[in-house]
């Protein structure tokens, strides 16, 4: 994931935080494939745990 998708993707997953939607709903008002939200999330999670115990 390069340094400006992570930087998207984290834009979006604080405002879905903030939302009070669920995911489906989030991905359906937003036109975000719901698939591609979960494993984007799931990458990031990864790459800041790597990065912590590194």
């Amino acid at each position: 994931m390069t340094d400006s998708t992570k930087e998207r993707w984290e834009t979006i997953f604080t405002d879905f935080d903030f939302s009070g939607l669920s995911a489906v709903e989030y991905c359906r008002q937003k036109g975000i494939n719901l698939q591609v939200f979960y494993n984007s999330r799931w990458k990031l999670k990864n790459s800041a745990a790597r990065s912590k115990s590194a």
